[in-house]
């Protein structure tokens, strides 16, 4: 038989296209399971198919509540998936106020329930318990009454927080930035406290720890202006910016930290560029560069484009190979490896304020439990998934 061949069965395998058919793909037999679940095969299946884009979620105004907005044209397959990312907006008994992060299929929430008021939790509306919040415990009570936001590392989901004070009795105004991390004990972790002098807004502060360590860049000159103590601190790595790339406007400079390195996507004169940094040569190394005005071409909304567009480069995902990119009113969604592009979201001009998350399918796929595939084939049955699997 066909099927009998490995080496043609990975090849149907990687023919599946969708993450969820390929674990239903899975739980047929242990042999079957084995090869899907295979690293190698499961880069080779990633390069092929890129987690897809689910929709986003879309806050406008700072009163307003969010809403979960599907992409385009979704294809029916991920269409339970798509549900189960809007469905925790439409539970009355968590009370999303504020979607402020998304990281592999998890969302970072604020609540206001009659149990949680202003609290943030974690969701993970895809895996089999996503209903269930696990609510944050609050900041120090030194921290709480400024201005903070948290965020999700890109590895491995850990909720990072930055808290940022005025110090305005001084001579000369210093902002503070405190930087935490959430540990497995339900703690927070003091991971760095930064004070900048007033004005200091040319730098790109990666505030999730990368090697164990924060990382901010600046061009040559800003450097130059920082305070003498950030060269001494061992948690804090300075680094120069590519040449050409400027940090401001803000929107148009973005990092991006995993364990595969650090990247950072910047525009300039309707040309995105992704940069990654060579850590044992402590060079910038030019990845890969597209032309803004052939992919809106493409798309047929190149029309009024020009360099004084307003460019905001919303948010960054794997490798920098998944970019977020507000153009104008057109929001696109870019995989840089395969110039795919789409016209994912329009913005209402009327609305100057907007906050947009990406929702992007979790990857690695989540398999069955082997025990569980042997007794689902013995009964017939559908195997049942492990707690954190994919809801399909």
């Amino acid at each position: 038989m066909v099927l009998d061949n490995d080496d043609l069965l990975r090849e149907i395998l990687l023919r599946l296209i969708f993450p969820t058919t390929l674990v239903r793909a899975a739980a047929v037999c242990k042999r079957w399971l084995r090869h899907a679940s295979d690293p190698a095969f499961l880069r080779r299946f990633r390069n092929l198919h890129p987690p897809r884009l689910l929709g986003l979620y879309v806050q406008t105004g700072l009163l307003g509540y969010p809403r979960f907005v599907p992409t385009p044209h979704p294809p029916a397959e991920l269409a339970a998936a798509i549900r189960r990312a809007g469905s925790i907006l439409d539970d009355a008994s968590l009370g999303v106020t504020a979607v402020t992060d998304c990281r592999n299929g998890r969302v970072l929430v604020e609540l206001n329930n009659n149990k949680n008021r202003g609290d943030a939790a974690v969701l993970s509306p895809l895996h089999a318990a996503g209903g269930a919040a696990a609510v944050l415990p609050p900041l120090p009570l030194a921290t709480r009454s400024n201005i903070c936001t948290k965020r999700l590392t890109a590895v491995d989901g850990v909720v990072c927080a930055a808290d940022r004070r005025w110090n305005l009795l001084s001579l000369t105004t210093r902002v503070t930035q405190g930087f935490h991390e959430l540990r497995d004990d339900g703690t927070w972790h003091n991971l760095a406290s930064l004070k900048f002098p007033s004005g200091t807004l040319s730098t790109v502060l990666i505030s999730r720890p990368f090697h164990g360590k924060l990382y901010l860049m600046a061009s040559a000159s800003a450097i130059a202006t920082l305070p003498s103590e950030f060269s001494r601190l061992h948690y804090l790595s300075i680094i120069t910016l590519p040449d050409g790339v400027e940090c401001m406007p803000k929107g148009k400079v973005k990092p991006w930290v995993d364990d595969s390195g650090l990247y950072l996507v910047h525009v300039k004169e309707l040309q995105l560029r992704v940069w990654l940094r060579v850590m044992e040569s402590d060079q910038w190394l030019l990845q890969d560069t597209i032309c803004l005005h052939e992919v809106c071409a493409k798309l047929g909304v190149a029309d009024g484009l020009s360099a004084a567009t307003a460019v905001n480069v919303r948010e960054v995902g794997h490798c920098a190979e998944l970019v977020l990119l507000q153009l104008g009113v057109h929001v696109l969604y870019i995989h840089i490896r395969s110039r795919n592009v789409e016209n994912v979201y329009t913005v209402k001009l009327e609305k100057p304020w907007i906050r947009l998350t990406p929702f992007v399918m979790i990857w690695p796929p989540i398999f069955p439990v082997v025990k569980e595939v042997k007794m689902a084939l013995k009964t017939n049955n559908r195997p049942r998934f492990a707690s954190r699997c994919l809801i399909l």
